[in-house]
């Protein structure tokens, strides 16, 4: 995958999660969708999914400048969803969900594309079917798993 996607990747992830963050924020919520709500029962799942769309950033960060610059990386993309988040959530609030919605489903696009190479070994059926070929599917899983790891610099 691209640099510029993975970067795109980590913003989507970013942004959605700041939004998700918000509107679990009474106020925000209220700004959104009228006075007078609460985001009662939506409080919790909201900050479920600010957090996986957190690592979601953190993933794609990692994934295009390694483990030491990517955490720099994914700071600086944080801070900037933030910003937009805050500038969305004060001059368009009404916005917000569709933003939110928008840059949540790019950033499970790109989670899923990178797990694809991960996942890859666990549906693919061997020629036989059976026990022996899916113990030889989670072996090559294992293999493929603990071989990764992040490259230091851009792909």
């Amino acid at each position: 995958m691209s640099g510029a996607w993975l970067a795109t990747g980590a913003f989507a992830g970013s942004l959605a999660a700041m939004a998700a963050f918000g509107l679990a924020m009474d106020r925000h919520f209220e700004d959104v969708f009228g006075r007078g709500r609460a985001p009662g029962r939506w409080r919790l799942p909201l900050r479920v999914a600010g957090g996986a769309c957190l690592v979601a950033g953190l993933l794609a960060s990692l994934a295009l400048q390694g483990r030491t610059v990517g955490w720099v990386l994914w700071l600086g993309v944080l801070t900037a969803a933030a910003l937009a988040t805050a500038g969305a959530l004060s001059y368009a609030p009404r916005a917000v969900p569709w933003i939110a919605g928008g840059a949540a489903g790019l950033a499970a696009a790109f989670a899923a594309a990178l797990s694809a190479p991960f996942l890859a070994p666990l549906f693919a059926s061997g020629a036989g079917g059976g026990a022996a070929s899916s113990d030889a599917g989670a072996v090559a899983s294992m293999r493929l798993i603990a071989s990764a790891r992040f490259s230091s610099g851009p792909s």
